[in-house]
């Protein structure tokens, strides 16, 4: 990840190396990505760390759309478009 204002590296995720990531979808503190094997990794947006993982489809994730502020939607090579809804870990 890069800072807004000077571009400077905040944090990478060297274990998402190779994996053909599609663009981000960013949600308040996540940062979700797909990959060509189907998968949606959703990331801490402030260190990086890994939060969660899914697989959606066996081809490949194409595009990734923020919907609202706990809600992706996630396109595949197959023409298949899932809602994600993404549940809070606070407890309280």
């Amino acid at each position: 990840a890069l800072g807004l204002n000077d571009g400077a590296e905040l944090w990478r995720q060297s274990a998402l190396r190779g994996r053909g990531l599609t663009a981000p979808g960013v949600l308040p503190g996540v940062i979700a990505v797909g990959d060509y094997k189907g998968y949606l990794h959703l990331l801490d947006s402030e260190d990086g760390q890994f939060l969660g993982r899914i697989r959606l489809d066996t081809e490949a994730i194409i595009s990734i759309t923020p919907a609202k502020p706990d809600r992706l939607y996630v396109s595949s090579e197959s023409g298949r478009v899932t809602a994600v809804r993404l549940a809070s870990a606070e407890q309280g």
